[in-house]
């Protein structure tokens, strides 16, 4: 059932991605139609959730849609098997209890259980709501959740921005010519 409903994933994004012109924001419709009336596997309330997240966590937004849609459909499903994510680094699993809440920069939150209430805010160096507003618009850096309740959070070692750097930083430079 589970590799099933992965592979239902995969082509329904698949199809979109393939399709769609204009960006991110001109698949949520699509998203939308496919994930709440067509499959039926998140209510309506439920994707206006994940569109919220999606535009505040760094990246595309279409990508961070399919990903929380997958993460929502997924934990939802039930059987036995292996699961792998990959997040360019390590990903460790975090406890959260009522009495020690956990806050966690939104450039490392892999994915959380639906049973967490979170709070997202803007916590950066600069002072006063506009100074912070700018920052956080900006560069995306000071955003982050507050996980309150019981329940895991699974957070990535480096973040998404470290991973395309590190990528950069990796590709083949021209070489000058020897003995000119």
């Amino acid at each position: 059932m589970t590799l099933l409903l992965i592979l239902q994933l995969f082509a329904t994004f698949f199809v979109i991605g393939m399709f769609t012109f204009g960006g991110g924001y001109a698949m949520l419709s699509l998203i939308q139609g496919q994930v709440v009336v067509s499959h039926e596997w998140i209510s309506q309330s439920t994707f206006t959730d994940i569109v919220a997240i999606s535009q505040m966590t760094p990246g595309p937004i279409g990508i961070n849609c399919a990903t929380y849609v997958g993460y929502d459909v997924l934990m939802k499903a039930t059987g036995s098997g292996t699961l792998v994510v990959s997040g360019f680094g390590s990903i460790r699993a975090l406890t959260v209890t009522p009495d020690k809440p956990l806050v966690v920069d939104n450039g490392h939150v892999v994915a959380w259980d639906a049973s967490l209430n979170y709070d997202l805010t803007i916590n950066t160096a600069h002072r006063g709501f506009f100074g912070k507003l700018i920052e956080g618009a900006v560069t995306g850096e000071g955003i982050v959740l507050t996980f309150t309740g019981t329940g895991t959070v699974l957070v990535c070692s480096r973040n998404r921005g470290g991973f395309i750097d590190w990528i950069a930083g990796n590709l083949p430079q021209e070489k000058a010519a020897k003995n000119r």
